[in-house]
């Protein structure tokens, strides 16, 4: 596995593994960028996610996460069993209960604390409901600050099919946040099912495992936009072929210097343990 050496870790960089890096501040900081993390099912989308998220913490930087599987439940600090990340907070409402998404994004302005939502066990309108609130009061918050937002399961709140209150206040928090500092992961196993508009502001794609020919159309369509065809031939023949763990990461804004891709392995030295599992 390509792991980072022992305390070697660039202190400017957001390291995902050998020669996918990203720089972590100034004009140009990953935090601001919107990226696209998919792939097939168990082909190691929420490990990526979850290592960015690690990443960030390292580097102080802030993050909120829509988590709509539980599957970064071990991320946030729980200082009785020494567990978690310090710095990073969760939050799990019930059926029932609302969030008060403005006092929440003033907390954020206040505090450089980092935070989980787990959205599991919601009814999916009201996931829906609380997204779009929380994305109306982010741009109209102007925090002054670098902040990434992670929608896991992203097709259920912009997809291709339908217009869900959740589908403009994205769009718009995709198109307009960077210049006030905010960027978005977007994170599908479904290529097709993610609305296009908020795709084409993707800045970084990190492809993992995807066999399903839909799914490869619609990134071909995606990449295709600027991309020598023979590139995006060779990168979709390599995304079927990716192993667990493997991506193809087209950046070319980051990669000018590489031909716009770079082909390796997302680092194994996790430092919290990973909930997302498959179910035999």
């Amino acid at each position: 596995e390509h792991v980072s050496p022992v305390n070697k870790e660039p202190s400017d960089r957001v390291f995902l593994g050998n020669g996918i890096d990203f720089p972590a501040y100034g004009g140009n900081s990953v935090i601001s960028n919107v990226l696209f993390v998919t792939g097939k099912r168990g082909s190691g989308k929420s490990w990526s996610t979850a290592v960015m998220m690690e990443e960030f913490n390292r580097l102080g930087l802030q993050f909120v996460c829509f988590d709509a599987l539980d599957a970064h439940g071990y991320l946030p600090h729980n200082p009785k069993e020494n567990e978690g990340l310090e710095g990073v907070s969760t939050l799990r409402p019930k059926p029932g209960e609302t969030v008060n998404m403005k006092a929440l994004v003033s907390t954020l302005r206040e505090s450089d604390e980092s935070l989980i939502i787990s959205l599991a066990g919601l009814p999916l309108v009201k996931q829906q409901e609380m997204i779009a609130e929380y994305c109306e009061a982010l741009l109209e918050a102007q925090l002054g600050k670098g902040i990434m937002t992670i929608f896991e399961e992203c097709q259920d709140f912009i997809p291709q099919l339908g217009r869900p209150a959740s589908f403009d206040p994205i769009v718009r928090l995709c198109k307009l946040g960077r210049a006030l500092g905010y960027g978005v992961t977007l994170i599908s196993q479904r290529p097709a099912g993610v609305n296009k508009e908020a795709l084409s502001q993707s800045s970084i794609y990190i492809v993992h495992n995807i066999i399903n020919s839909r799914d490869l159309k619609s990134l071909e369509e995606q990449l295709s936009f600027g991309t020598d065809k023979k590139l995006v031939k060779k990168m979709l023949d390599g995304i079927v072929k990716c192993n667990k763990g493997e991506v193809i990461v087209f950046a070319p804004e980051f990669f000018r210097d590489r031909g716009y891709v770079v082909v390796g392995k997302i680092r194994g030295d996790r430092k919290t343990e990973h909930k997302g599992h498959n179910v035999d």
